[in-house]
């Protein structure tokens, strides 16, 4: 009996491929459907956009007539429609990473970890268990949280995820798409099998918590909107919103409140001695300085974590000059205390790195900001985590509590005055620009995107010599927050050139680690930035570029031709010739991801007659044998999608020889890929498996959304599954 391929199946598939994966697989899967959309329906028959859901079923409608007549097309379809369950299933194998380990010395918090029990165990009856736990800054909201995530490993096992959203990249916050890819990457999910748009990441999560127990917890919310969607819709996903400060309102987030009231002077007592134990002395009753911290604190548990040095201390330094009265908030009033008794350099390079809010600190960025040796920048750092004042992280940064670097950097502005505090930032953003200059080329090496500037230093203390790519793209990765946060000092503070060289030491994770939506604010900042100051020039194109690159991957193809148009023009009046083919080429990606393979291939055209005219004596003449191999494999696809196969499969052939020359193993793969597919279209079954195996052994461990690609490919060629 013949199987319809139902007019529901088709669109849903439809929507998944529009809505599924961002990355080079997501475009190729995209570009595949067209090429299947247009085979079915006619070459010449124009197909509805995607985008839009009810044009999708009206596709939909329309296809799934037509197959009833041709059997081995309605086959191949239901072979296609299986990447859709294989791409969400692509993962990096690793398992959701650990939470992180719950702060020691926990007190008096059994009524608030009750309230939380008792949500996780009330009955269903389809309210959603979501808790908003919250408190003033410092009262200990992190911990309760983290300490009820280690209390529940009976009930979700190892699916629990804690999200820092100080940890992920924004400005001036991470936006909810950006929260969504953070989570994802931490289910395991591929970075090529990433959701373009939120709401098909939206869809990706509560795909992947369904089924079993999942704990989620969510801290340093400052919005709603950052975590609306993730309230879940089955009775046995738990989500966990931490606010420190006052709580989101009712009506913007449907979740359970949760306050988190400050420690009895009993519990804030037991606190400071357990923090103390290994070295303040026993005593039964409370001792002056302990009733001293304790009513200061007013409960708060930052407060008497940084004052617990203050207890321990044989003798207080002297104050550094600093003499205000007390602020009236228990957290800073602790923190000037201890900031009080650091040694005076340490203090001093503590302050500086406390201005302008870096999200995160190492010793290589505090030696800059207070242009201090490196040695004694770790040694300011020791210092500062001893007293209470930095928290450590594991991978060797550390990061201030909101309120201790107000503190901080308040008393910088008082003792070290508004214009070394200036400098500072000035010297940090610098510093940051060279190292993530030098991570960006290592992390892409064959790119002239990357190339570094002219009279760039080597590695500074404590920076890696000369990092793999794939370290190096690791570290750029891990630096992405601070390198935002520096694009917007560095405007602020009237350094164009600095923010934008910045910008373009990004290009690695926008490429190869689907940093769109958590760059896109910096770019857009950027442009702005380069048409003002340095408009008709490479930084402008270039910023311009990695704007349209954000935005096609997003799938906002409009946006992103205007600002690929914008990159060309800049290029032009600079006179870079290889960055206005470039630019054309994308252009003409851009018309590919969305089915128009004419204005496709003459924007190809044109990139190609304008790699033409770089000479030998011109710059990116060296690049040319890379530029051009790319530009044939792009070409092969668009003459693959018109239906020229000949053609297609000339330029694909040619581009493979290309590519192993270059010894470009990772191009190589997917041109062979695209070259099975234009073999399968041409009927030669044979050479396309070829072709496919060839492909899967170039591939790297990391390319899982690839692999499941190609495994549907060679059931649509063999037939299987259909």
């Amino acid at each position: 009996m013949l199987e319809v391929v139902t007019a529901g199946a088709l669109s849903a598939f439809l929507g998944a491929v529009y809505n599924g994966a961002a990355g080079e697989v997501g475009k190729q899967l995209l570009v595949s459907t067209h090429e299947l959309v247009h085979r079915t329906l006619g070459r010449r028959t124009i197909a509805p956009t995607l985008t839009e859901p009810a044009a999708r079923d009206d596709l939909a409608a329309r296809l799934s007539v037509l197959l009833r007549e041709r059997p081995a097309l309605a086959g191949e379809w239901r072979s296609a429609m299986a990447v859709v369950p294989r791409l969400r299933t692509a993962t990096t194998g690793a398992p959701w990473p650990p939470m992180p380990i719950p702060p020691r010395g926990f007190q008096n918090r059994e009524k608030v970890l009750d309230r939380l029990d008792e949500e996780l165990k009330r009955p269903y009856q389809g309210a959603p268990r979501a808790v908003q736990l919250y408190g003033p800054a410092g009262i200990g909201t992190s911990a309760t949280a983290l300490h009820w995530m280690a209390r529940r490993e009976d009930t979700f096992g190892e699916h629990r995820i804690h999200l820092d959203l100080r940890d992920v990249p924004g400005v001036p916050a991470p936006t909810p798409a950006a929260v969504l890819a953070a989570l994802l990457a931490r289910t395991g999910l591929a970075p090529d099998a990433l959701p373009p748009t939120e709401q098909g990441r939206i869809e990706e999560f509560r795909r992947r918590i369904a089924g079993q127990p999942a704990l989620v917890v969510i801290d340093h919310v400052t919005a709603a909107a950052q975590v609306r969607h993730l309230v879940p819709t089955t009775s046995d996903a738990f989500l966990l919103v931490v606010v420190s400060g006052p709580p989101l309102p009712r009506t913007a987030l449907e979740a359970t409140r949760v306050d988190v009231p400050p420690l009895s002077d009993r519990h804030a007592l037991a606190l400071l001695r357990s923090l103390a134990a290994e070295e303040a002395p026993k005593r039964r009753r409370k001792t002056p300085a302990e009733a001293d911290v304790i009513a200061a604190s007013e409960g708060n548990a930052q407060a008497l974590l940084t004052a617990v040095r203050r207890l321990i201390a044989e003798h207080e330094a002297a104050p550094h000059r600093e003499e205000s009265a007390h602020s009236g908030d228990p957290v800073r009033e602790a923190a000037r205390h201890a900031h009080a008794s650091l040694p005076p350099a340490s203090a001093r390079v503590l302050r500086l790195s406390a201005v302008c809010g870096w999200p995160l600190l190492d010793a290589g960025l505090a030696a800059s900001l207070a242009a201090v040796p490196y040695e004694e920048a770790v040694t300011a750092l020791a210092d500062a985590v001893e007293h209470g004042l930095l928290d450590p992280r594991p991978d060797g940064r550390h990061r201030f509590s909101p309120r201790v670097r107000d503190h901080l950097a308040d008393a910088a502005g008082r003792l070290d005055g508004l214009s070394d505090c200036a400098l500072a930032v000035r010297r940090g953003a610098e510093a940051l620009r060279d190292r993530a200059l030098r991570t960006a080329r290592a992390a892409l090496p064959q790119s002239w995107r990357t190339a570094p500037p002219a009279g760039l230093a080597g590695p500074a203390p404590g920076e890696p010599a000369s990092p793999d790519p794939h370290t190096a793209l690791a570290h750029l990765c891990a630096e992405t927050p601070n390198i935002v946060a520096a694009v917007t000092l560095a405007r602020d503070f009237g350094h164009p050139d600095v923010a934008l060289a910045l910008g373009r030491a990004l290009w690695p994770v926008q490429l190869k680690s689907g940093y769109w939506d958590e760059t896109l604010p910096a770019m857009r900042l950027l442009v702005t930035l380069a048409d003002e100051y340095r408009p008709g020039t490479e930084e402008a194109a270039a910023a311009h570029f990695q704007l349209a690159h954000c935005l096609g991957q997003l799938g906002r193809y409009e946006e992103a031709r205007t600002a690929a148009g914008a990159a060309r023009a800049h290029e032009e009046a600079a006179g870079h010739l290889r960055g206005q083919a470039s630019a054309v080429e994308y252009v003409g990606l851009l018309h590919l991801y969305e089915a128009q393979p004419e204005p496709a291939q003459e924007c190809l055209a044109a990139a190609d007659a304008l790699y033409g005219r770089i000479g030998p004596d011109d710059r990116g003449f060296g690049d040319l044998p890379r530029a051009r191999a790319l530009l044939t494999r792009h070409q092969g696809r668009a003459l693959w999608l018109r239906g020229r196969l000949t053609e297609a499969r000339a330029h694909q052939e040619t581009a493979v020889g290309r590519f192993e020359e270059l010894e470009d193993d990772a191009n190589r793969a997917k041109t062979l890929s695209e070259l099975a597919e234009t073999l399968h279209t041409m009927g030669r079954a044979e050479d396309a498996l070829t072709h496919i195996e060839a492909a899967e052994e170039l591939l790297g461990g990391e390319e899982h959304a690839r692999r499941a690609f190609l495994v549907t490919l060679r059931e649509r060629v063999t037939g299987a599954g259909t």
